[in-house]
């Protein structure tokens, strides 16, 4: 078992097609409190904890990087679409390491990864992943080799930044750098939070700053807020404040608009406890179940999914494997796809709702309920021109309601063999083909 690094230091109604796209409108006065979910996919990337997670938003999916499990150090590359893990081989990997940290560059559509420990040396690189190949940056500057430091992107100022940390240079842990996709610049504000590893930022959106909480320092584990806008540091002050902790890891929920911290080791114990700040206090959830208690975990906002993701960590059990959301009740994850049907084939559509209990599903044609369709998939068997109008589904819990935009079915006359919208020579063409076989063409009755 490897040895924890961190003990080193501390569509019309009769067009053709189906237009479907999905609005979440909340027809209830409040929406449900967020909850921690729990997906099960059938394949998962092997148990870690000190990894980089990042949510790139342009291919809607999260990537993880590294870390520590059971065999050691890792440099494996792993994707989460919000159904399916995906293992990624890139021809060329960042190496092995614990403690790298990521961040999505939502202007160049990139992952960035900086830094970590591989079980000899502090590690300076900075590596870029674009859904394909990681390929390493060779910057003219650098911040230093090192780990236990934290990254977000800047969104309102287009770059990845990085504070803190822990290596060879004695000043690391209270350093400001900034990447733009071509350089590092170290910042340097008039104040700053004192030097520190094991930290977690992350960037509240609404506000436009980053929010830094805890880590170790030179007088042991901190429990400071602080926010940088750019060009300084402002320590905030709220009446109530999660315990002093490292390695919590946190993301910003564009959703609710708050910033989400979950667990990290405090005193002598692992954490479990999930805390939210507006950018004015902080508000421990007292959630029916989250996940166990942790350190050295990672979480990324999924946009797609209006989702926290909170993946790996450890604790006394060792290196954790699975996958959480937080998110706030009853979502609809995916939508019906754009269909034709031919006269007499049948036609079916699917939602997915999460978030909530006691889900209940009415589909509609042309705003009247279809008795007996009341399943998140809605199947009409043998389609004829009556059936073409327009439909929606509406999604009900004691949440609130969610609701389908209007979508237009379309049912294709049988002669029509070519699938065009009309009965014309082309199809008389494939029906004498059909009739002569035996290499069938595609649309024969």
């Amino acid at each position: 078992m490897t040895t924890d690094p961190r003990k080193r230091d501390d569509a019309s109604c009769a067009a053709i097609c189906l237009t479907v796209s999905l609005t979440v409108a909340s027809m209830a006065p409040a929406q449900c409190d967020p909850a921690w979910t729990q997906p099960n996919p059938a394949t998962t990337p092997p148990a870690r904890y000190g990894h980089g997670l990042a949510y790139d938003a342009a291919r809607g999916t999260a990537v993880v990087f590294g870390g520590i499990g059971s065999g050691g150090y890792l440099n494996d590359t792993w994707e989460w679409d919000g159904v399916s893990w995906i293992r990624r081989t890139p021809t060329v990997s960042p190496p092995a390491c614990f403690d790298p940290k990521a961040a999505y560059d939502a202007a160049r559509g990139m992952t960035v990864l900086f830094g970590g420990w591989n079980g000899s040396i502090y590690l300076d690189g900075t590596w870029e992943w674009d859904g394909a190949d990681w390929t390493r940056r060779t910057p003219a500057t650098s911040p230093a080799a090192r780990y236990a430091h934290a990254m977000c992107y800047d969104a309102a100022r287009g770059v990845t930044v990085l504070f803190g940390g822990s290596g060879t240079a004695g000043s690391a842990g209270a350093e400001t750098w900034e990447w733009n996709g071509v350089n590092w610049t170290r910042r340097t504000p008039a104040s700053s939070p004192p030097s520190r590893g094991m930290h977690a930022m992350a960037y509240d959106g609404s506000r436009a700053v980053t929010v830094l909480f805890g880590g170790t320092g030179s007088g042991g584990y901190l429990a400071d807020t602080w926010e940088w806008n750019g060009a300084n540091w402002n320590q905030r002050t709220p009446a109530v404040s999660p315990q002093a902790r490292v390695s919590a890891a946190m993301a910003y929920d564009a959703s609710r608009g708050v910033t989400v911290l979950f667990g990290g080791l405090g005193s002598g114990d692992y954490l479990a406890d999930t805390w939210e700040w507006n950018g004015i206090n902080w508000t421990q959830r007292s959630l029916a179940a989250a996940p166990s208690p942790r350190n050295a975990h990672a979480m990324a906002y999924d946009s797609d999914r209006q989702a926290c993701l909170l993946f790996g960590g450890a604790n006394a059990g060792g290196p954790q494997g699975h996958l959480w959301e937080y998110a706030r009740g009853l979502r609809l994850l995916n939508v019906p796809v754009n269909t034709r049907s031919t006269e007499g084939s049948d036609a079916a559509f699917g939602v997915t709702a999460i978030g909530s209990a006691s889900i209940r599903y009415q589909w509609r044609k042309d705003g009247m309920p279809i008795a007996g369709a009341n399943q998140a998939f809605f199947r009409i068997p043998a389609v004829d021109r009556g059936d073409a109008g327009v439909y929606d589904v509406v999604v009900r819990s004691y949440c609130g309601q969610v609701v389908s935009e209007a979508a237009t079915l379309t049912v294709t006359p049988r002669a029509d063999l070519d699938m065009d919208g009309d009965v014309d020579q082309a199809d008389f063409g494939i029906l004498q083909w059909c009739l002569g076989g035996p290499d069938l063409p595609p649309g024969c009755p």
